[in-house]
């Protein structure tokens, strides 16, 4: 706890040595537990970075980040709240299990390079921008520029964390960050349509339209292959689809269709399989059972597109 007063014209600056000389630490990495941090300004440049801290259990409450390099910094089951990493850098550190609300963060000034997040969906879903109608408006701005432009800082920064945890970090978050950033996108070209559609009359609304319309297609295509592919990180899951398909059509052919148990499981068999569905679909069949071969036959093209993708990917060198 800071007690200056109100007239201090002087500010007293901390580099990482000298918080390991107050803490009376004897190894070159400190350890914090259980400490609170609020209304922090830290500081701490290229030249000299603020290095080798470990924060565990630790709360940041309005701090402010900006213009500070972290290097080898360790933070685990820290809660931050309200807090700027607008131009701030941050090079080889870890956040584990940490809770996010209310950050501030730049899409091109905040800086992670070999930075490991567990839980990178949380990070960006707690970016924040400023909401105070009336502030907006003296900055000759509003509110829903700012929401536009909030989704799209949260796709460049998401952008970069799936790119630091090609090289750091487990699977896991690998994918959960590809998971993020990949969703994030699409909402941010959503929002962005959005916003042109209501304010930018003069360049014409069916543009805009027709860009929304698009993100929305492509949003929903990419939840489907997202889920039936656990996001790139299952080949099992939509191989088990694929047999579920085969087994579920058997018994809607054995059940509705009045096939005999073989020629409903060999009908199922050709159309999942799609070498084989002119065999079983052919000119004499139509009405109910021609849409329900069709059905059967789209959702086996869906699930041996994910599923061979999945399988190439995993075994390629290049994800």
């Amino acid at each position: 706890s800071w007690v200056l007063p109100d007239n201090a014209a002087d500010k007293r600056l901390f580099t990482s040595k000298d918080i390991r000389a107050q803490t009376g630490a004897r190894s070159e990495k400190s350890v914090f537990r259980n400490s609170r941090f609020t209304n922090c300004d830290f500081y701490g440049g290229p030249d000299t970075p603020i290095s080798n801290l470990t924060f565990t259990g630790c709360s940041f409450i309005f701090c402010d980040f900006g213009t500070s390099t972290w290097s080898n910094a360790k933070f685990t089951s820290c809660k931050f709240s309200g807090c700027s990493f607008s131009q701030s850098t941050w090079i080889e550190t870890e956040f584990r299990n940490c809770s996010w609300k209310d950050i501030g963060m730049s899409g091109n000034e905040t800086i992670f390079d070999k930075v490991f997040i567990s839980n990178p969906e949380k990070f960006i879903s707690s970016a924040y921008t400023n909401r105070d109608t009336q502030l907006l408006i003296e900055h000759r701005t509003n509110l829903q520029f700012q929401l536009a432009r909030l989704e799209e800082t949260k796709a460049t920064v998401s952008r970069n964390i799936f790119n630091n945890h090609k090289i750091v970090g487990d699977d896991e978050t690998f994918y959960r960050s590809f998971s993020t950033y990949s969703q994030q996108y699409i909402r941010s070209l959503r929002k962005s349509a959005a916003y042109d559609f209501v304010n930018n009359k003069e360049n014409g609304r069916i543009p805009a339209a027709l860009r929304w319309t698009s993100a929305v297609f492509e949003g929903l295509l990419n939840r489907i292959f997202g889920y039936t592919t656990k996001w790139g990180s299952s080949a099992s899951r939509p191989f088990a689809l694929l047999l579920s398909t085969f087994f579920l059509f058997s018994l809607i052919y054995y059940t509705f269709f009045s096939d005999s148990l073989t020629h409903a499981v060999q009908t199922s068999f050709d159309v999942t399989s799609i070498a084989g569905f002119t065999r079983s679909v052919d000119e004499s069949v139509n009405g109910a059972r021609y849409v329900i071969s069709c059905i059967n036959l789209s959702l086996s093209i869906l699930f041996y597109s994910a599923f061979f993708s999945v399988a190439i990917s995993k075994i390629s060198r290049t994800r």
